[in-house]
């Protein structure tokens, strides 16, 4: 005689077992999908406004590394940290400029191999690139370069961050890693780069309205600030140069000085790197007032908010000084 409850029983059991099988793989399946979501890569960025560039596409989630977090001369020359190094090394992806700002960096990549993807600011395509100052035949500081097979990468000014619109190039090629290195977080990376797209241009006119409404001539000393003046159509009647960081010989102090003296400037721009004691015994007996601008934002706050403070207190920094009668 057949026992259709048994059977029953026995299918209803089976069932159950399949049932709870399914519903086991499809919650380890959400976990495991859950848990990639949660997942961001590990960015390390060199410097603090690339760093803010990088943190920018990144808000929602794990905020990028900022390497040089001691930027007062340690991105040129200083030996890496042990921390520093690992960093480099165990990276998914390493944002920086190029070898000319970041030595140590590049020692450091010419002898390991880094575990992800490194992108430089230097080769971004399309962006507006200047010759080095000092390298272009006289009164050419701010020619321009195609950037292409012929020119040396030593020729190039390396500070290319600080044109707002190289920043937007910036954007495009990072947010395209990022998606590539994460698609899970795509969607947030675009919004957030159009976001900040919409902030870096009206940021640009802003300066531009600012830098429009002062004139008068100005020398420069260690410009390393000279994207930001050829944006906004500035040059300058003079200066000197400092080539790989070298003090000035004797003879290009002298000529320096005869130079604001004859020229009556009243504004002398300067990276912060620079003596400010040899500068003002330089500038004695001239009406010229230094200005010292930071190009790294080493006294600002690293952050989303970084690259746009650093322009805009460079800009008001050179405002102020131009407008010093």
């Amino acid at each position: 005689m057949i026992n259709l409850g048994a059977d029953l029983r026995g299918n209803w059991t089976r069932l159950a077992v399949a049932i709870s099988g399914y519903g086991l793989v499809i919650s380890l399946l959400f976990v495991s999908a859950q848990t990639r979501a949660d997942e961001w890569p590990k960015v390390v960025a060199t410097i603090a406004p690339l760093h803010s560039l990088v943190a920018n596409l990144m808000v929602e989630g794990e905020p990028p590394e900022l390497l040089f977090d001691r930027p007062a001369g340690g991105h040129h020359h200083a030996a890496l940290r042990p921390t520093q190094v690992r960093a480099l090394l165990g990276a998914d992806l390493l944002v920086w400029v190029g070898p000319v700002i970041e030595e140590p960096v590049a020692e450091v990549l010419a002898n390991n191999t880094i575990a992800g993807r490194q992108w430089r600011a230097i080769d971004c395509v399309g962006q507006s690139l200047l010759k080095q100052p000092g390298i272009s035949p006289a009164g050419d500081d701010h020619a321009h370069s195609d950037h292409g097979a012929a020119e040396k990468p030593g020729n190039i000014d390396p500070h290319v961050w600080l044109n707002p619109i190289n920043a937007l190039c910036y954007l495009d090629e990072l947010t395209q890693i990022l998606t590539e290195l994460d698609p899970a977080h795509e969607l947030q990376y675009r919004a957030n780069a159009e976001r900040t797209r919409e902030r870096l241009l009206r940021l640009d006119q802003q300066l531009a309205e600012q830098f429009s409404a002062i004139s008068g001539p100005f020398m420069t000393y260690h410009n390393s600030f000279n994207y930001l003046l050829n944006r906004y159509g500035l040059s300058s009647v003079g200066g000197l140069v400092v080539v790989d960081d070298r003090p000035p010989a004797l003879r290009q102090v002298l000529n320096f000085r005869q130079q604001l003296k004859q020229t009556g400037v009243s504004c002398l721009l300067a990276d912060s790197s620079s003596s400010s004691r040899k500068l003002e015994q330089w500038r004695a007996g001239t009406v010229a007032r230094v200005e010292l601008l930071d190009v790294m934002g080493a006294a600002l706050v690293p952050g989303t908010d970084l690259y746009f403070q650093l322009l805009q207190t460079m800009t008001n920094q050179i405002s102020r000084c131009l407008q010093q009668r």
